[in-house]
């Protein structure tokens, strides 16, 4: 819908639209995420709460200049297909390779859809995106260069997802390129919406760290690694802001920021991401949604007044009596407590097999994959209990702990998720480390079986078994029955 009508026209028309029975409102993306419309129906970017609660807290004007970037600081997604050929990124500061998050590991990323057009941002973050349209996958670089005397691309951080997944963090899986654990290109404005009446998502925005306060909220997974002793504000990252029903969004000067007011009456806008003296909605690159200089290249005080405006009224939902997905059904958020808890990231130690094998956790299957083989290959990790009372327990999940510690008293189901031979199992013990006070042993992929979590448990052994013959992969996956 544009912008052609006369005012009062398309105000009757807006009105009609937000008024719709549920299921007329619906995305055409349905549950299945695409290059034009990210993630699945359910995502909380694309769902909107019903009769939402505002909260009176305000965004500091002091160091958040409300700003629109779509240049050095923002993302941009690419798209990949079939005919793009593969590409191997180095290391930008290890030898030994990129970063890979849920690896908790440096080495080499083959991506194997790479196409040519590729540009990452100039600013120091570096941020690009792909979107292999042929696997669905995601691939999230941070600070992606091309180095153009070893004539290699390089980066300091991979992260890999789902285009129909949920574009946040879980508790298996809690990192990602922007602070909040999201992708980079989660909520932008992306370039071809412009000319849309309502952007059908959440946007993404970043402040000063004096907006912000230490503890990520659902669905936000984490916060800066440094900085985060320097926030002083109100609202956690992943704090949903909206803008109340009675805001004059059509009193605005420019189009552009009407269509991101009346987004943000109907999706909001949540908090991903750190900015330096600015409070930012997040463009993608090449998009044209800024109108903070006209045709002629002069600034233009009304875009700033606008955002202003914006930055100004916007205020924290509190409550929601419900959310409708995409299109437009009733459901209910899965909480971080429901969704699998146990990552097969490592690190793990060889307990058998040949010294040659490679076996290990892979981000892209997200199993721990082993090798085609003629002698048994098992290994085994240790979970510890993440400690709450820590200064910054977020983090604890790189040291060898859970990111969300099982409940005692809670009946949860153990399943097998994999290929071939590969068998998975847990025992769960108390503090002295030999104690065994629950177990699960030898499960093949597609079974299952049910524990109900010790109340003394604290140390959680995983073990993984590959017997000879051809490859194989297995993950183990612990959520509440």
């Amino acid at each position: 819908m544009k912008l052609t009508a006369s005012r009062r026209e398309f105000l009757m028309t807006l009105t009609g639209l937000l008024t719709m029975p549920p299921r007329l409102m619906a995305s055409p993306a349905g549950s299945i995420g695409t290059f034009e419309h990210l993630f699945n129906s359910q995502s909380l970017w694309n769902a909107r709460p019903v009769d939402p609660v505002l909260g009176t807290a305000t965004i500091p004007r002091k160091d958040n200049v409300a700003w629109l970037e779509q240049d050095k600081y923002a993302a941009k997604l690419f798209r990949a297909t079939a005919s793009d050929g593969p590409m191997t990124v180095q290391g930008r500061d290890a030898a030994e390779g990129i970063w890979v998050a849920d690896e908790l590991r440096n080495r080499p990323v083959i991506v194997p859809h790479f196409p040519e057009n590729v540009v990452p941002a100039t600013g120091l973050d570096g941020h690009c995106e792909i979107l292999d349209e042929s696997t669905g996958f995601i691939h999230s670089f941070f600070q992606l260069s091309f180095d153009a005397t070893e004539k290699v691309w390089k980066a300091g951080k991979y992260t890999a997802s789902s285009v129909s997944g949920s574009g946040w963090g879980s508790p298996a899986r809690p990192d990602g390129p922007r602070a909040s654990g999201t992708p980079s290109t989660s909520g932008i404005l992306r370039a071809h919406e412009i000319g849309s009446a309502i952007v059908p998502h959440a946007l993404a925005v970043a402040a000063h760290t004096n907006a912000l306060k230490s503890g990520p909220l659902y669905p936000a997974t984490l916060q800066d690694t440094t900085g985060a002793n320097e926030y002083s504000g109100s609202f956690p990252m992943g704090t949903l802001f909206m803008l109340s029903p009675d805001f004059d969004s059509e009193a605005l000067n420019l189009p552009n920021a009407r269509v991101i007011a009346r987004t943000l009456k109907v999706y909001g806008a949540r908090l991903t991401d750190t900015a330096f003296r600015t409070f930012s909605f997040a463009g993608e690159i090449g998009g044209q949604w800024s109108q903070a200089v006209d045709r002629n290249n002069l600034w233009r005080s009304s875009w700033a007044e606008d955002l202003d405006r914006i930055r100004d009224h916007l205020r924290p939902v509190i409550s929601m009596s419900s959310w409708l997905d995409s299109e437009g059904v009733a459901f209910t958020p899965l909480p971080w407590e429901r969704m699998n808890l146990l990552s097969m990231r490592g690190p793990w130690a060889k307990q058998e097999g040949p010294e040659e094998s490679e076996s290990g956790f892979e981000t892209i299957s997200n199993l721990f994959l082993f090798p085609e083989t003629r002698s048994p290959i098992a290994y085994n990790q240790t979970l510890h209990l993440r400690d709450d009372a820590s200064h910054d327990p977020w983090f604890q999940w790189t040291q060898g702990c859970w990111y969300i510690n099982p409940k005692p008293g809670q009946r949860y189901r153990v399943k097998a998720v994999g290929f071939n031979q590969a068998t998975g199992g847990l025992d769960v013990r108390a503090r002295d480390g030999t104690t065994v006070l629950a177990s699960v042993w030898d499960l093949k992929v597609g079974e299952t079986a049910d524990l109900t979590w010790p109340a003394r448990a604290s140390i959680t052994k995983v073990f993984v078994r590959a017997p000879p013959g051809p490859p194989s992969g297995i993950r183990l996956e612990l959520q509440a029955a």
